[in-house]
């Protein structure tokens, strides 16, 4: 059984991937700032403890962001990649054995902004019980 990646060792992977598998030149080649992901490639959450407010670019376009966690930077690079269509990001075809044989992306996942693994209560819903 494959082991799952958290969304960190998602963002290390994406970002080891972007600049060829050059891992020892990560820093180097990275583009830096720009990328949504840059405090988090090394798989560490670089902005905790501070206030979190960033600024990123998007689609070209430069934005701040508060509150910025690693699953907000995921959904903004994945926003970028589809160049901020979020139709695109929902049907995004990148996932492991599509049927376009597009190389598997590490982010596809966490591509809404939020953790799948986490069992959410639905609107409505008092202690796992619905109420009618």
């Amino acid at each position: 059984m494959k082991k799952r990646l958290t969304y960190l060792e998602a963002i290390r992977k994406y970002c080891i991937w972007c600049v060829g598998g050059q891992i020892y030149k990560l820093d180097e080649l990275c583009i830096g700032e720009e990328c949504p992901l840059y405090p988090f490639r090394h798989k560490r959450d670089t902005l905790k403890g501070t206030n979190r407010e960033v600024e990123i670019v998007v689609c070209g376009e430069k934005i701040k962001r508060k509150h910025y966690t690693p699953l907000k930077a995921i959904r903004q690079k994945c926003l970028d990649c589809s160049s901020g269509d979020k139709a695109e990001v929902r049907n995004c075809i990148c996932y492991e054995g599509n049927p376009e044989g597009v190389e598997p992306c590490p982010l596809w996942i966490y591509r809404m902004g939020k953790n799948p693994f986490i069992k959410r209560k639905k609107k409505g819903e008092k202690n796992g019980i619905r109420e009618n």
